[in-house]
Parts: structure tokens; C-alpha cells; sequence
């Protein structure tokens, strides 16, 4: 992914050396039970403890994920994704932050983890779930947008219902000369004044 996220394509007695002088490599997204964090003193670790199983519900860690490849980034480091053969945990974890990060579909993601680690291929229940969280990220763009728009909408109603209010003036006095009222309520028939009665 860009040059902040790797799937490993080596076995794991080679990455030491690799992900600190080639890679630059600052954080480790391990997701699974069987391989432990081995380095723990050179790299920040997230563990996400599960199986390679289509049972596995690995939908509920996307975010935690996501957010630890973005601290990643943000830092200027770099992040290594793995399971145990980068075929399907790691694969359907890397495409679930494309599918957030970039705005892609399940297909832009998976096109796009597979031409780069030609072995990735996610479970049927980790692919299950990717359409979820597809559907899940859709959903949430739409009511971003409602919601965006409904502020514009609201703000433009104030702005057209306040301009013409202020272009009146609000008066509480009495004017001495006519005797009305100018405090922006008509005047009661009694007190408009009279014209004189026409001379004979």
C-alpha cells in the first residue's frame, strides 16, 4: 500500500533486517495466534489474536486497524501487515483500510492487494464481511452527506429569513408631530389625526 503499508512476501526470520534498513518500518499489524511479536523492543505492535477461519469475525478490528496504520503514517513510519502466509487475515485487512481510506469498493481493494501479493485471497467469511463493511461505509458516506447538506440548506433559510428583518427599523417612540406610533405596529384608527374641515 502506497510506501506506509506492506504485505510480507519472505519468511519472518529475514524481516528484522529488511523492515529496519530497506523499509523503514516503524509498526507491526500482527493478525494472528500462532506467530508472536518477536520484536517488540524495535517496533510498535498491534495484535489482533485470531484464526484463519471462515467462523472468525474479523470485521469488529477494522477500525482498530485502520487507526493504527494511520498513527503509522502520521508519524512518518511505515507499517507491516501480516498473518501467517499474507493470503487472507492480513489481505482482507489491508483491503477493508483501502476501501476507508481511499474510497474504493471491495473490488477497486482487492484489484488492487491482489496485483501487488499475487497469493492474497480472504476466506469466504473474511470476503463476506468485506461487503458488509462496504455496505457499512457506504451507508455512513450517505448520512455524511444528508447531513452536510441539510446544514447548507438550514443556513441559507436563516440568511433569506433574517435579511429582510434587518432592513426594517424597529422603533419604540412616539413621533411628536404626527402623534403615531412608529414602533412597527399600525396605528388603531383613533389615532391618526383628522384634516381640518373645509373653509366656507
Amino acid at each position: 500500500m502506497e510506501a506506509n503499508c506492506y504485505l510480507p512476501v519472505f519468511d519472518l526470520s529475514e524481516l528484522l533486517t529488511f523492515l529496519l534498513s530497506d523499509c523503514r518500518v516503524g509498526f507491526i499489524l500482527n493478525i494472528t495466534r500462532e506467530i508472536d511479536n518477536f520484536f517488540p523492543a524495535q517496533f510498535e505492535y498491534l495484535n489482533i489474536r485470531v484464526y484463519d477461519e471462515e467462523v472468525t469475525n474479523l470485521l469488529p478490528y477494522w477500525e482498530q486497524s485502520y487507526r493504527f496504520i494511520l498513527a503509522a503514517r502520521s508519524s512518518g513510519s511505515r507499517c507491516l501487515v501480516h498473518c501467517k502466509m499474507g493470503v487472507s487475515r492480513s489481505a482482507s485487512t489491508v483491503m477493508a483500510y483501502a476501501m476507508k481510506e481511499y474510497g474504493w469498493d471491495l473490488e477497486e481493494a482487492y484489484a488492487y492487494v491482489k496485483e501487488r501479493r499475487k497469493v492474497a485471497k480472504p476466506n469466504g467469511g473474511f470476503l463476506n464481511q468485506l461487503r458488509i463493511y462496504q455496505g457499512i461505509l457506504n451507508a455512513s458516506k450517505q448520512r455524511h452527506n444528508y447531513l452536510w447538506r441539510s446544514c447548507s440548506e438550514t443556513d441559507l433559510t436563516e440568511i433569506s429569513e433574517e435579511t429582510p428583518q434587518q432592513a426594517v427599523p424597529k422603533r419604540s417612540q412616539d413621533d411628536s408631530e404626527t402623534g403615531t406610533r412608529l414602533s412597527g405596529q399600525p396605528a388603531s384608527l383613533s389615532e391618526i389625526p383628522r384634516p381640518p374641515p373645509p373653509r366656507p
